[in-house]
């Protein structure tokens, strides 16, 4: 009884000294806990991190240790174990000027520490987006400074990721792939159907992603989190919070408004989140280049007038008449948690946008006159319907297991009329995409850790097409842009990664995968094309990896990332089986004989931590593109030109022909200069080549930058920045750019630079204020390949309350 008794005393006494040493840490301004703040003693032997609700135990440390606290976020802190625990065992750290990058990515779909993953990413926190008030995720991305967007009209944005755009980037929502089997190699704005206001992270995944995320993942992913319900975590309890947005922008009259909602118990929650936005045209900016003062100029715009297409004088130029557009977007999501070892999401999203007129194709010119007297993409509709699961349940064959299965429903149409025609042509395109992806994380001892995993895609697509005369209402037939029989596209996949920690210093990381590729449209109706065949099918394979990851850590201060890697795109029925006018006279007609394309990329990229204050990370990279799908002259039964919409067209076919080479560096530099200011530089460099042709690549976008000088106090946070690009001369155009000389002045892209300023400043713990006035010179400038000038001095206010 004795001996149980001194047990019983020994075993409460060491809790009591546990407990004695657990601290809190917070936000000083707002009290807010802080997740995983990093604490190191002064020798750096030990070290801890604290937990989500910011809570750690100091029971590794000595009480005459001096302790060093670190947050990516958050002011370095030097005290003493006495200090702290005198301090009624609390701690409060302040917001430093700039955020250093991530601790923590989910660069591979899970989470890991960005020291462990060697590709270049670029995470973009819930802090960032807010502070940039962008308008559309096409934005989000354009803001960071590392990431080239493009825009043939307002309503869109098509990023371009390392000489690589559309269909050779990958957008996954969630963990569900956004590509479909008609994403295109030109352009695309299928990013905007993304809430900016509901993201709650990004990350830009730089180079081939394929061996996790599967074909389209040739020059980088990009990954967009959004926000998910809170639980209260205690029995009985309800936790009901959300935020609310309203904002005004002058350059395109921007008017939106937002609501999130969200209401948690102890192991289920929420969360509804609703944004509309207005734009009306968009205004330009007045000081033009003084080589181009024309260029870029909306002198005229078409209108009909007593039933006749008629041109009229824009008597001011810099308004981009045919621009304007409107969109909504609606989410709903449940969490379920019903222990720490299971969770259970349910999310819902659907966008849909007003007609968004095609601003590229209303500026061209035939005769002097325009080409089209009228040019828009018809609502743009997306709806997305996914369930994730996770269990972190340990058995021989995984310690973890995650399953997600999606539901996506696309709409979208192109509708045109050329000038002076009664004619409206309307092509129509529905898609429907069924996801399923299974993975699993095994740990093998304290070193070995095994991803493995399976993933199916399944699409399907109907076209139609049909004219309706505007002036007698009739309605008539026409060619579909895909074939009108109907196509599907689906693809499985296996793949396996590896990640060895060798030592404290070095990991190793490698990986394959597996990918079977189906497809097949049918042609019902021959009327427009005589085809030789009445349906196309393709069936193919690819096998790619990444070869060799591996990160080493000289020092504490020293990052070394070295990562080799193949990437691959399958051909989908955009490739196989369109019929399109890539530009006026020609034509490109089906080909079933496509097989994957493929990259093989190395990076290498050094980083430093500037004493505790900052971190530069210089990255550079080579790509060899081989068997790329790219258009080439053919024949169309035995023909080399065909009639098509009216117009005598040279045939052109999609092909395996093409070789290429991609090379370029990044410089990335952030530091808090002091505990209030901080900088933040970034400039990208990017060349290739077609190796076929000896001619300049087309999504090879010119140098650009952004410098920006933060400041940062209590309740206020202010940028100065500037953004810029490079020159893109004449020569320098591929034949494609170059044959849309209407985009270009007779030299080229004129380089370009901004200075902008923006602040947010915390009335209180739950309304903030925002105002920014963007391109304060007004200068009229125009990104690389876009088909709408950029906008002019901008002014932006907003209200948002978090509550």
């Amino acid at each position: 009884m004795t001996v149980r008794f001194i047990l019983m005393f020994a075993i409460l006494g060491m809790n009591l000294c546990l407990t004695g040493q657990r601290i809190h840490i917070y936000n000083i301004d707002n009290l807010k806990p802080i997740p995983e703040v990093f604490i190191v003693d002064h020798h750096f032997k030990n070290s801890i991190k604290a937990d989500k609700n910011g809570i750690a135990d100091l029971s590794a440390f000595g009480k005459d240790d001096t302790l060093i606290f670190q947050h990516p976020s958050y002011n370095r802190l030097l005290t003493t174990y006495k200090s702290v625990i005198a301090s009624n065992k609390t701690v409060y750290l302040t917001e430093s000027a700039i955020d250093l990058k991530s601790v923590t990515v989910t660069a591979n779909k899970r989470k890991q520490l960005e020291t462990e993953v060697p590709n270049m990413i670029v995470p973009i926190s819930v802090k960032d987006i807010e502070f940039s008030n962008s308008q559309t995720s096409a934005d989000i991305l354009n803001n960071t400074g590392e990431v080239f967007v493009q825009k043939s009209q307002l309503g869109g944005g098509s990023p371009m990721i390392r000489g690589f755009s559309a269909n050779r980037i990958l957008i996954v929502v969630d963990g569900i792939r956004m590509n479909n089997a008609i994403f295109r190699s030109g352009n695309l704005q299928n990013i905007i159907s993304i809430d900016p206001n509901s993201v709650s992270a990004a990350e830009v995944i730089y180079g081939p992603g394929s061996v996790i995320y599967g074909s389209d993942a040739l020059g980088g992913v990009m990954s967009f989190a959004t926000a998910k319900p809170k639980l209260s975590f205690k029995k009985d309890s309800m936790q009901v919070g959300g935020d609310a947005l309203l904002r005004y922008s002058s350059a395109n009259t921007e008017r939106t408004g937002h609501l999130k909602l969200g209401v948690g118990w102890e192991k289920l929650g929420f969360l509804f989140s609703y944004t509309f936005s207005a734009f009306n045209d968009l205004q330009s900016g007045a000081v033009y280049h003084p080589d181009y003062q024309e260029f870029g100029k909306r002198n005229w715009f078409q209108i009909r007038v007593d039933g006749k297409d008629t041109v009229k004088k824009n008597f001011d130029p810099q308004l981009q008449i045919a621009s304007g557009y409107s969109q909504q977007n609606f989410m709903f999501k449940t969490l379920y948690q019903p222990t720490d070892k299971v969770e259970l999401n349910l999310g819902i999203h659907y966008s849909n946008t007003s007609n968004i007129p095609r601003y590229d194709r209303l500026v061209q010119e035939e005769d002097t006159l325009p080409r089209y007297g009228t040019w828009f993409y018809g609502p743009q509709e997306w709806f997305m319907a996914n369930l994730s699961s996770n269990f972190d349940i340990s058995n021989d064959a995984w310690d973890r297991i995650q399953i997600i299965g999606g539901y996506q429903y696309f709409n979208e149409s192109r509708n045109d009329r050329k000038f002076n025609s009664n004619s409206l042509r309307k092509r129509n395109e529905r898609v429907n995409v069924f996801t399923l992806n299974v993975e699993f994380d095994k740990y093998i001892g304290k070193k070995h850790t095994v991803y493995y995993g399976i993933e199916g895609v399944y699409n399907t697509v109907f076209s139609e097409a049909s004219t309706f005369n505007i002036a007698t209402a009739e309605r008539g037939v026409t060619s579909t842009r895909y074939p009108n029989g109907g196509s599907y596209w689906a693809n499985a996949a296996a793949y396996i990664t590896y990640k060895w920690d060798i030592n404290k210093k070095l990991n190793f990381s490698t990986g394959l995968r597996y990918t079977y590729i189906e497809m097949e449209s049918k042609f019902t109706d021959t009327t427009f094309y005589k085809f030789p065949f009445d349906k196309i099918k393709l069936s193919t394979s690819a096998f790619n990896g990444s070869f060799i990851g591996l990160n080493y850590m000289p020092s504490k201060k020293w990052k070394i990332g070295f990562n080799t890697a193949s990437g691959f795109r399958a051909p989908n029925i955009d490739d196989l089986a369109k019929v399109f006018d890539s530009e006026p006279g020609k034509v490109v007609v089906p080909n079933e004989d496509l097989s994957p394309e493929y990259s093989y990329n190395s990076e290498l990229s050094i980083s430093r931590e500037l004493s505790y204050k900052g971190q530069v990370e210089i990255v550079s990279f080579y790509t060899y593109l081989v068997d790329a799908m790219v258009r080439r002259k053919a024949t169309f039964n035995g023909q080399d030109s065909i009639i098509y919409d009216r117009v005598k067209s040279e045939v052109q076919m999609i092909t395996n022909t093409g070789r290429a080479h991609i090379y370029g560096a990044s410089l990335n530099l952030r530091a808090n200069i002091s505990k209030k200011f901080g900088v933040i530089q970034t400039f990208t460099w990017t060349d290739g080549e077609d190796l076929e042709n000896k001619v300049p690549l087309r999504h090879v976008a010119p140098a650009f930058g952004k410098t920006s000088i933060f400041f940062k106090s209590d309740k206020l946070r202010t940028e100065i920045y500037s953004q810029y690009n490079a020159w893109k001369h004449w020569d320098d155009l591929a034949p494609e750019e170059q044959g849309k000389a209407y985009l270009y002045t007779k030299d080229g892209t004129p380089a370009w630079y901004t200075i902008n300023v923006r602040g947010s400043y915390e009335l209180n713990e739950t309304i903030a204020i925002s105002a920014a006035v963007e391109n304060i010179v007004n200068y009229h400038y125009r990104p690389y390949s876009s088909g709408i000038s950029a906008p002019g001095r901008n002014f932006l206010f907003a209200l948002r309350a978090k509550f």
